[in-house]
C-alpha cells in the first residue's frame, strides 16, 4: 500500500481521535457552540461548520477548537500537561505537510521522515485514546507492520546489518515485541531534526506552523546519495507491490542498478539504455513505465 494512502488514513482516524475526546470534554451547556467552538475557529473554518455538530469540522479546525480549550481542560482536571495540545499541532502539521508537497509522497519523504511520523502519530494515538478509553488504539497493527517496512528500507539504505528486524505474523504479541524493537532503534539512532517545539497563544500557534513550513523545502529539494538510495529502494517496493508476479531479478530497481543511477546520474532513456546489456535485458520491460519517477529522483542529488 502506498505511503499516501497510509497517511491519509492515519488522517481520518487522527480526526476521529480528536472529535471522540472533545466530545468527551466539553461541556456542552449554554452557548457552548459559541464560545467552545466558533470563538477558536478561523472565518474559512466557520464556514464549513454545522452548528452543535463537531462532526461538521475537519483535522485542522478540530485541531484549533482543542488548542482553544485546552487551558480549560488543564484546570479542569481532564489532561495533566501541555502536550496534549502539542500533539494536536503536530498532528495538523504533518497533515498540512504531507499534503502540500510537490509532488508523491513516496517520491519525495525518506524512511526517516516516514518513521519520525508513524511514531509521532503512534504517540498522538496513544496519549488521546487513553483519555477515554482503555482499548488498545486500532491503528497501532497498521502503523506497526509500516515501521518494519520503513526501518529495513532504512537499514538497506545505510547499509546496516547488525540490527535484526523480522517481519513475523499479525500476532498482537509478535507486534508488540516488534515494536518495542523498533522503538529502542529509533531512539539509538537519534537522527531526525525536526522542531517539535510549539507555542502556548493561539497567535503563536499559527506562526509556529509557518515556520515548520518555511523549513519544508529541505524535505522536497536536493538529496544526499544515500537519500536518493533510500527514496529508490522505496519505490521499488511499490513497484513489486504492483507487479507482483515479476522477480525480483528482473526489477528495473535491482541493487546494481540502484547504484548506476547514482553514481552516474542516469537521468534520461538514452543514459538508461546505456548500462550493460545484461543487466538492461535482464530487466522486465513492463516496470519500464516507472523510468521518469526514477529519473526525477536522480535530478534532485545535491550534486547532479
Amino acid at each position: 500500500m502506498s505511503i499516501a494512502y497510509i497517511f491519509n488514513d492515519l488522517e481520518t482516524e487522527a480526526r476521529d481521535e480528536l472529535e471522540s475526546v472533545l466530545n468527551f470534554f466539553i461541556e456542552k451547556k449554554d452557548n457552548w457552540w459559541e464560545s467552545k467552538v466558533i470563538s477558536g475557529l478561523t472565518e474559512k473554518q466557520m464556514l464549513s461548520s454545522k452548528r452543535d455538530d463537531l462532526k461538521s469540522l475537519d483535522l485542522s479546525a478540530l485541531v484549533s477548537v482543542f488548542f482553544h480549550n485546552n487551558r480549560d481542560f488543564l484546570q479542569r482536571g481532564l489532561i495533566n500537561s501541555l502536550e496534549y495540545k502539542d500533539l494536536v499541532i503536530q498532528v495538523r502539521f504533518m497533515r498540512n505537510f504531507i499534503a502540500h508537497l510537490p509532488g508523491s509522497a513516496d517520491l519525495l519523504l525518506t524512511s526517516e521522515q516516514i518513521i519520525y511520523f508513524l511514531i509521532s502519530y503512534k504517540i498522538f494515538f496513544k496519549k488521546f485514546s487513553e483519555l477515554h478509553s482503555n482499548d488498545r488504539p486500532k491503528m497501532f497493527d497498521k502503523i506497526n507492520n509500516e515501521l518494519i517496512k520503513q526501518m529495513m528500507r532504512f537499514l538497506e539504505s545505510h547499509e546496516i546489518s547488525d540490527i535484526p528486524i523480522e517481519l513475523k505474523d499479525d500476532k498482537e504479541s509478535n507486534l508488540d515485541s516488534i515494536n518495542q524493537k523498533i522503538d529502542s532503534i529509533f531512539s539509538k539512532l537519534n537522527n531526525l531534526k525536526i522542531d517539535t517545539t510549539f507555542s502556548k497563544e493561539q497567535d503563536q500557534e499559527r506562526e509556529s506552523e509557518n515556520n515548520h513550513f518555511s523549513n519544508r523545502n529541505e524535505f522536497s529539494s536536493r538529496i544526499s546519495s544515500e537519500e536518493a538510495k533510500d527514496i529508490l529502494i522505496g519505490l521499488r517496493e511499490e513497484i513489486r507491490r504492483k507487479f507482483r508476479n515479476i522477480p525480483r531479478e528482473n526489477g528495473i530497481l535491482q541493487n546494481e542498478i540502484i547504484e548506476l543511477l547514482i553514481k552516474h546520474k542516469i537521468d534520461n532513456d538514452d543514459k538508461f539504455s546505456q548500462i550493460s546489456k545484461n543487466l538492461y535485458n535482464s530487466i522486465d520491460k513492463r516496470q519500464m513505465v516507472h523510468l521518469d519517477e526514477i529519473f526525477t529522483i536522480i535530478k534532485r542529488l545535491k550534486d547532479y
